[in-house]
């Protein structure tokens, strides 16, 4: 037999196979044709349209990003758990470890729409937990072209190479921004240190 679509810029078919394709909105009906009788028949197919996703189809490593369609009442997931959670019903994504994911939607009827989303990983700052007053130190962090700042630049100051200085006695958290805007961070504690006491002038052959 013979496949046939009533509208082919609605739904193409393949005229042996029966393979058909949705090309835009739209109800066409498919009609197979048996060439040795002539008998006819006949089905209405809807084509439904699925909205594409949207929002920022990237995350940093422990952060999340929500994801939407116009789609209503679909389900989400993920090709890889690991790398990317996504909430099933939210469009919530979660991102786990370093890498690459495909987000899958899917409506009520089957039809689905995927994008590709990236997981970014935070890489940590390395280096000392600890400083004494008065006295510097070098951070670092294995990406390039980021950002340090400080919390509290009168307990520790830090320079854009990351080198910090401990100001005063507490706490403070030094931030470091990667190129793709995660935030990797760490806490320095500033341990004070008292002054010397006693006379600064002593003469020869006394203690």
């Amino acid at each position: 037999g013979i496949w046939t679509s009533s509208d082919t810029t609605t739904i193409s078919i393949d005229a042996t196979t029966g393979i058909a394709i949705g090309l835009t909105t739209g109800t066409a009906t498919l009609t197979y044709t048996l060439i040795s009788t002539g008998c006819v028949m006949t089905k209405d197919v809807n084509v439904q349209l699925v909205g594409p996703i949207t929002g920022t189809m990237n995350v940093c490593q422990g952060n999340t990003r929500t994801l939407s369609d116009t789609s209503a009442g679909g389900t989400w997931s993920s090709s890889n758990y690991s790398i990317a959670d996504v909430g099933g019903t939210t469009g919530v994504v979660t991102g786990i470890s370093s890498g690459t994911v495909i987000i899958s939607y899917t409506t009520s009827t089957g039809c689905f729409v995927t994008t590709s989303f990236i997981v970014n990983p935070i890489e940590p700052i390395i280096g000392i937990d600890t400083i004494c007053q008065y006295l510097t130190d070098t951070l670092h962090n294995a990406t390039l072209s980021g950002a340090w700042s400080s919390s509290n630049s009168s307990i520790v100051s830090v320079t854009t190479d990351g080198v910090i200085t401990g100001v005063s006695t507490g706490t403070a958290t030094i931030y470091y921004v990667m190129a793709t805007g995660c935030i990797a961070s760490k806490l320095i504690t500033v341990i004070g240190i008292a002054p010397i006491a006693g006379s600064n002038v002593i003469c020869p052959g006394t203690s």
